[in-house]
């Protein structure tokens, strides 16, 4: 999630603790070669028939790689897949995307889980990033008051 959403502080964190895990530092490889392959800038996707389907946007339908797949199982690379379709494709989730996951292995509470973890942490990004922000612009606030401050005592 913080890779697909270009956060690197997060994707950093998130990569270290995985390879802390017993074969994570291999799975931290493939999670970071799959989350190359899913980078995209979106959302889109395709409305149901009605008056935003103007606004339908094409773009990747991730699949996890062939490669990839033989390491994962079919359930991490199923969540792989439906963490990329709710980042970028959220308007198209449905019946199918959900059935995928309980084709392989996820279970109803698994699923809404699975949900509500890729919710969680793109709220954690967004709060990420704004505290970047924030931070940057009170750090040019205060440079400008402290260049009106040597201005004013020169003065």
């Amino acid at each position: 999630m913080a890779g697909l959403h270009s956060q690197l502080g997060l994707t950093d964190h998130y990569i270290h603790r995985l390879t802390l895990l017993e074969g994570g530092p291999a799975l931290a490889v493939i999670v970071a070669t799959e989350t190359e392959r899913g980078a995209v800038q979106g959302p889109y996707g395709d409305y149901p028939a009605g008056p935003l389907i103007s606004e339908n946007t094409p773009g990747l339908h991730y699949a996890v790689a062939r490669d990839s797949r033989q390491f994962l199982s079919a359930k991490l690379s199923a969540a792989l897949e439906h963490a990329h379709l709710l980042v970028f494709r959220p308007r198209d989730a449905s019946r199918q995307a959900l059935q995928t996951l309980l084709d392989a292995g996820w279970s109803n509470d698994g699923i809404v889980t699975l949900s509500q973890l890729v919710a969680y942490l793109a709220f954690q990004v967004r709060w990420s990033e704004g505290l970047t922000a924030l931070a940057a612009s009170a750090s040019d606030t205060a440079a400008t008051f402290t260049r009106a401050l040597a201005a004013s005592a020169n003065s």
